[in-house]
């Protein structure tokens, strides 16, 4: 995997492994939150989140099975996004604790733009880990 020099790593959680979203026969997952900064529109940023899974391996995005990564833009600052192929905040981060629990590790005073709610609130009413 290349490095861009469009953005740097600020914080990442700790990764946590867990099983897959609607008990599914599948193998684990092991789930992080990154903080980036970046120079990147929302757009040019999933583009190159895009480039990234195809070069780990990944056929197709939105479906249920196996992957080899996953890369959700889970917030981009107080943005609020609505196109075809990418809604920030992420739709359903407020509900998986497999996304909440990484992110609190580093973002716990971070505000949901839509819900008004701080990360750290929506976990600990979210939390099973």
């Amino acid at each position: 995997m290349r490095e861009s020099e469009h953005l740097e790593v600020s914080q990442v959680s700790e990764f946590i492994e867990t099983l897959p979203e609607g008990n599914l026969a599948q193998p684990k997952y092991f789930n992080a939150a990154v903080e980036i900064s970046t120079i990147l529109s929302h757009r040019e940023l999933f583009e190159l989140t895009l480039e990234i899974e195809k070069e780990l391996g990944r056929d197709s995005k939105g479906n249920k099975d196996p992957r080899t990564i996953d890369i959700d833009i889970l917030l981009y600052d107080n943005h609020i996004v609505s196109d075809e192929d990418l809604i920030i905040p992420h739709p359903m981060m407020h509900v998986r604790d497999f996304v909440l629990t990484p992110l609190s590790q580093i973002a716990a005073d971070v505000v949901h733009p839509i819900l008004g709610d701080t990360v750290a609130s929506l976990h600990s009413r979210k939390s099973g880990y």
